[in-house]
């Protein structure tokens, strides 16, 4: 299911990135040295404390006329 299939049905959805960090991306020559591990690590870090707030805090609600429209 794609993000705003998501979004459409109350469902919080996000995406992540890495910020293109390396160069080449996802290509044959990609190799475990160039990954930066302590970048990657505060994004793993940031997105459990993001988390942690969705699944403790208040149920998430749409402000008015933000909600995408349904799909036809």
């Amino acid at each position: 299911m794609r993000l705003p299939a998501l979004a459409r049905i109350g469902i919080p959805a996000h995406s992540l990135s890495s910020y293109n960090l390396q160069t080449p991306y996802h290509s044959p020559k990609e190799e475990a040295g160039i990954v930066n591990v302590e970048h990657m690590a505060e994004v793993i870090s940031a997105t459990a404390r993001a988390v942690r707030l969705l699944a403790d805090g208040p149920k998430p609600a749409w402000h008015p006329g933000g909600q995408p429209p349904a799909r036809r």
